[in-house]
């Protein structure tokens, strides 16, 4: 099983056992703000958390999805990924979803942070890249304290809330990261 580690974090694996707190997590309303469609029940949860723990043992690995749990206590606080979308292997896209308790603390950021390292340390990647929402301006936040630049706009590319909504595209390269 990895493990990453930072200050006030610890980057585990997922297991079974976190679909609940997870779920709960990700279907609050403020997070779902900024969601496609209507939340997925806890049965879809757990069903996408067991192709995340299948994905676990791939060979050779393309994803790698991470519980966060927060050092102190131990409690479960949201997750981090970094993924290689593609074919190219030399690229791979981050996310981060935490419960709200948790927000407004560094932890998305520190978390982000860590798999950026392990990014370009480990899978000795060439540009790691991030997407949200332009109007989720905390999101945005932490990609900016992430350094990643800012690259474009998806003009009201995703449809959700009976609305369109524009994407913005940050990436940072390895370059980049190790001149910060």
């Amino acid at each position: 099983m990895m493990n990453l580690q930072t200050e006030r974090l610890l980057l585990r694996e997922f297991v079974r056992e976190d679909v609940h707190v997870l779920h709960q997590y990700s279907t609050h309303p403020a997070l779902q703000r900024f969601e496609q469609g209507p939340p997925v029940s806890e049965f879809q949860f757990h069903r996408i958390v067991q192709d995340i723990i299948a994905e676990q043992s791939d060979e050779p690995r393309r994803s790698f999805y991470f519980v966060v749990e927060r050092l102190a206590d131990s409690r479960v606080m949201g997750s981090v990924y970094i993924a290689q979308r593609n074919q190219d292997r030399e690229q791979a896209e981050i996310g981060y979803m935490l419960g709200v308790d948790f927000w407004n603390e560094g932890y998305a950021t520190e978390a982000a942070d860590c798999v950026i390292q392990f990014g370009f340390e480990v899978l000795r990647l060439h540009r790691i890249y991030a997407e949200a929402v332009c109007e989720n301006l905390a999101s945005i936040r932490v990609l900016g304290k992430l350094n990643m630049r800012r690259e474009g706009v998806l003009r009201e590319n995703q449809y959700f809330h009976s609305r369109w909504w524009d994407t913005c595209m940050y990436a940072l390269l390895r370059h980049e990261w190790a001149d910060s």
